[in-house]
């Protein structure tokens, strides 16, 4: 298992003795004489929790829980780091699929709160098991993400904050999106790497949350934040050498006095129109194209030529009858 961990580690591994005297950068066989590791971000072999309580080695049998791959105390306080080695690594990478991302958070939170661990720990730096003062627990256990709904953890309301936070949580995960994308627009043009652009975006989004705090709310998990700043920057990256000419929300140029709900059931019925009017264009477009071409313009024909189905041609048959003046409803 020891082994494992060794192996997912890159070659340059930033690692400290002591976080007050920095970090650095060392080859990985200097790097794994530290106390504290930094666990390969891009490549995401572990989920890793901090359970910050005395006598915490064994919580995960007393809760019915999966035994963890690695599980690293500080003899000092008898706290500890569970380590979960996965069968399969998450990349995290700008050619990562969102998908397996998103599954891989939902269980690192279920397992955060199923084992009261630190919602702020955000499995950056983990305590080096190999470290020679620390305690080591090993198991011959790997998982898949799959693997771990057999424990029951309630990955379908992982969104929801742990009790201390307050009931506007949904709130402040829309603010810190929204004021993170309008950061992010602007600049990922400027940036050649997106790794480099991703850590730029987390600590702006982490910046962003603590201005909860200045304002007397809650903040946000630290690994929620996470999740919002890797949403951002992968979307923006992808679409970077278009970003500018893209349109963004606000097109309708609502009043500021409307209400949410009234702004909602406007944008609903905008967006409704204008989909209804890109289909009549593109069905009249079929039409037009078969007229030229002296075929018979049938509603069978213009759903073939429009790639439109047969019943949203039907939907918009009297238009095209008026304006080409069919008189056979030919299907």
């Amino acid at each position: 298992m020891l082994e494992n961990f060794i192996q997912s580690l890159q070659e340059k591994v930033c690692c400290t003795n002591d976080f007050q005297d920095g970090t650095k950068f060392r080859k990985k066989d200097r790097a794994l004489q530290c106390k504290y590791i930094e666990l390969n971000q891009l490549y995401k072999k572990y989920i890793v929790l901090d359970i910050d309580r005395p006598g915490a080695a064994f919580l995960w049998e007393e809760k019915g829980l999966p035994p963890p791959t690695i599980i690293t105390i500080n003899p000092e306080k008898a706290t500890c780091h569970y380590l979960y080695e996965l069968k399969t690594p998450v990349i995290y990478t700008h050619n990562g699929r969102r998908a397996p991302q998103k599954y891989y958070e939902a269980v690192d939170l279920a397992l955060t709160h199923a084992l009261e661990a630190d919602l702020n720990y955000i499995g950056k730096f983990t305590r080096n098991p190999l470290y020679s003062n620390h305690l080591v627990i090993t198991h011959p256990v790997q998982y898949e993400l799959e693997d771990f709904q057999e424990w029951h953890l309630e990955l379908a309301s992982v969104k929801k904050k742990a009790s201390h936070l307050d009931c506007s949580g949904y709130g402040r995960n829309s603010t810190i999106f929204h004021k993170l994308r309008f950061i992010a627009y602007p600049v990922v043009k400027s940036f050649t790497n997106f790794e480099i652009f991703y850590g730029e975006m987390e600590k702006q989004a982490f910046e962003l949350n603590a201005e909860f705090a200045v304002n007397s709310k809650a903040c946000l998990a630290a690994k929620e934040v996470m999740g919002i700043a890797h949403s951002v920057s992968k979307y923006c990256w992808k679409h970077r050498h278009s970003i500018d000419q893209m349109k963004f929300r606000g097109v309708m140029q609502l009043p500021k006095e409307m209400t949410i709900r009234e702004k909602q059931i406007a944008a609903a019925s905008h967006t409704h129109h204008q989909r209804k009017k890109n289909s009549l264009e593109h069905i009249l477009a079929a039409a037009l194209a078969l007229k030229s071409q002296g075929k018979a313009v049938t509603q069978k024909a213009v759903a073939t030529h429009s790639k439109y189905s047969l019943d949203t041609v039907k939907r918009n048959w009297g238009a095209v009858d008026k304006k080409f003046g069919l008189y056979i409803h030919a299907v």
